[in-house]
């Protein structure tokens, strides 16, 4: 490129061979295998995060090393699950709940209850279930 500097690998050298000098600016990428048992290996390679700005390849992270990797603690175990499946149902039951307090505090003349918290109730258990429910999904 042309506004890349060249530099030697010997400190002593005064030419530019390409054999021997490396050029800075832009790192090279890191590359895949090119026979099958390296690939094989290599299965969950993810490549390194490139900057689009300047080019630096950023070295490979745990964000990028595990791609659709299993989780590992509590959160990623079976009990967790049956957890998010219990909590689904308890957050729908809440929201069916809300909708009757509130209609019963609106019969009883409780308008701040039967307006106000009651919604506030419902909304709260219906968000609740969206991100349970987006949760599972995603697993």
């Amino acid at each position: 490129p042309p506004n890349s500097v060249t530099a030697t690998n010997s400190p002593t050298s005064s030419s530019a061979d390409p054999a021997t000098s490396t050029t800075v600016g832009i790192p090279p990428t890191p590359r895949l295998a090119n026979n099958a048992a390296q690939q094989e290996n290599e299965c969950c390679y993810a490549p390194a995060v490139r900057c689009p700005n300047c080019g630096y390849d950023f070295p490979p992270s745990a964000a990028t090393t595990n791609v659709g990797g299993a989780g590992e603690g509590f959160a990623y175990s079976s009990l967790a699950d049956v957890a998010l499946i219990i909590s689904s149902i308890a957050s729908a039951v809440g929201c069916g709940v809300a909708v009757l307090v509130g209609i019963g505090a609106i019969v009883q003349g409780e308008w701040f209850h039967g307006l106000v918290l009651a919604p506030l109730g419902f909304f709260l258990q219906l968000g609740l279930l969206v991100v349970f429910l987006r949760v599972q999904q995603a697993k």
